[in-house]
């Protein structure tokens, strides 16, 4: 998938999930922090958006860890947002937009992880008891499938803006 299609994924996951909570702001720090972990796995491929953002670290990572290796695996995902929480309520406690920022972050991490399967490629989905890729779709990136899917998925998000702001106004 291409960082245009996760990005949306991510978006669209953080939005459904912050949808019930009627709160622009929490709505805001949810799909920010879903912004951001929907591209994060991809600090492993040298020519990702992310990488590219992110300047010399980027480089540094990207270079040393494998394509779609660890990054593009549940038990980083989970062990990342793990981390990730015991830092936020160390740093700090009760602060519940950056909670909702972390549960952002956790969601565009697992939109990445169900999307990336869709691709040929796919995951190593048992990693590290196996190094069997899982595919279930055979979507080739950035081909015409994969744009459908990124239409489909923004106009989701559309109807949720659009009812999100109906029910604020």
């Amino acid at each position: 998938m291409t960082g245009k299609t996760h990005l949306i994924g991510g978006v669209l996951a953080g939005a459904a999930f912050a949808y019930g909570t009627g709160s622009l702001p929490v709505l805001a720090a949810t799909v920010a922090g879903a912004a951001a972990g929907a591209l994060l796995p991809d600090l492993d491929h040298t020519r990702s958006t992310v990488t590219r953002r992110a300047g010399l670290a980027g480089f540094v990572l990207s270079h040393l860890l494998r394509q779609r290796g660890v990054l593009h695996t549940p038990v980083f995902g989970l062990l990342f947002c793990c981390l990730c929480r015991a830092l936020v309520h160390a740093a700090a406690p009760g602060f519940t937009l950056l909670e909702n920022a972390w549960t952002g972050l956790c969601l565009g991490i697992a939109s990445h992880l169900v999307l990336d399967p869709c691709t040929p490629k796919g995951i190593w989905l048992f990693w590290p008891l196996s190094h069997r890729r899982y595919h279930w779709l055979d979507l080739p990136t950035g081909g015409w499938l994969e744009k459908l899917l990124a239409l489909v998925m923004l106009a989701a998000l559309g109807g949720f803006g659009y009812s999100f702001m109906q029910n604020v106004l």
